[in-house]
């Protein structure tokens, strides 16, 4: 784990796992004799204050659709993975008016190759 997590500087990831054979593993994550795959979370919250319930709603609706726009355009989040894409998302709309928070779960894929940086 350590050597995946100094191969993605700058990036807190939750859980990871490492792959296996390819083969067998229906992630596709790979442990060869020249790479390792590691599958990990980056967890994302974003919160913030709306007093009017409908503009919030309409903001809570546009974040989700906006970050996957956003994956799909650069899905190795600038080179610092192999590829990412949103896992899971959850919100709060309605529960604590007037703070809002979405919780996002970004799953990437990190490939550490044996004669890489």
């Amino acid at each position: 784990m350590a050597v995946a997590q100094n191969a993605v500087e700058g990036i807190a990831a939750g859980e990871w796992s490492g792959g296996g054979n390819g083969a067998s593993d229906p992630a596709g994550l790979s442990i060869n004799s020249t790479q390792q795959d590691w599958q990990g979370d980056i967890e994302l919250s974003l919160v913030w204050h709306q007093q009017d319930h409908a503009r919030s709603v309409a903001q809570t609706d546009a974040i989700l659709p906006a970050l996957v726009r956003l994956l799909l355009r650069n899905p190795d989040l600038g080179g610092s993975c192999a590829m990412a894409w949103v896992a899971s998302a959850d919100s709060s709309l309605g529960e604590r008016h007037p703070t809002h928070v979405v919780h996002v779960v970004i799953r990437c894929v990190y490939t550490i190759e044996k004669d890489g940086p």
